[in-house]
């Protein structure tokens, strides 16, 4: 079969890759706007191959269920908008419902914790697991939270900014601002564990917050 960049005879490699993603992980690498992205960007093979790496690594660490659990969410691109001139933010990611945008300035490539940490919201906001992960009472485990409600760095192996993408504190008089802080901790949690990143040589917060998450992981997946 011959793949072209577009046109010509057979599919591009660009509807190769979408194909892919869609048969493997039944997900929808869509083009279409919406109003959370009103002009979103037409996906590359760069892209595609980064979402398509990280899916193969969230799928491993659901033991094979990704598609089963998440199967119908649709993926776009979309442009990366600073908030002021002192904002030197080159990405962000939005997850609605069971979509998410991936935005970046340009043709920037979308960046891989980025990923995972908006697929954990999409796990948090899918049919039969709305909510199931923010909202159980581990989430506010002081074995992997400071003092002040903030995730704690030293249960990761790589503690930079990249891995703790929302330190939101959960400890808050507002109750719909410590949900929202909760969704994030999640998201950051998934990611990192996905990613590898807590710190299991020794007991201790990387230890706890692994507890955690393969806890509330193991009715959907299995034991891993």
């Amino acid at each position: 079969m011959i793949y072209q960049q577009g046109g010509g005879r057979g599919p591009s490699v660009i509807d190769f890759w979408k194909n892919r993603i869609k048969d493997k992980y039944g997900i929808d690498m869509s083009e279409k706007n919406d109003p959370n992205n009103p002009n979103p960007k037409k996906w590359d093979v760069k892209n595609l191959m980064l979402i398509d790496s990280s899916l193969f690594k969230i799928n491993n660490a659901l033991n094979g269920k990704l598609k089963s659990l998440v199967g119908g969410a649709t993926f776009k691109w979309g442009e990366h908008k600073r908030t002021g001139p002192k904002d030197l933010s080159t990405y962000d990611g939005l997850t609605y419902g069971t979509t998410i945008t991936f935005n970046t300035l340009g043709n920037n490539a979308i960046r891989g914790m980025n990923i995972l940490h908006e697929f954990g919201h999409l796990m948090d906001n899918s049919p039969g697991m709305v909510d199931v992960f923010s909202r159980d009472p581990g989430i506010n485990n002081p074995g992997f939270l400071t003092d002040k409600g903030y995730l704690n760095r030293l249960a990761l192996v790589d503690q930079s900014q990249d891995m703790i993408q929302h330190p939101l504190s959960v400890y808050t008089d507002d109750p719909s601002k410590r949900i929202i802080a909760q969704q994030e901790h999640w998201a950051d949690i998934f990611a990192n564990y996905v990613a590898g990143n807590m710190d299991l040589s020794v007991p201790g917060p990387g230890t706890a917050m692994h507890n955690f998450v393969t806890g509330v992981l193991a009715p959907f997946t299995g034991t891993p």
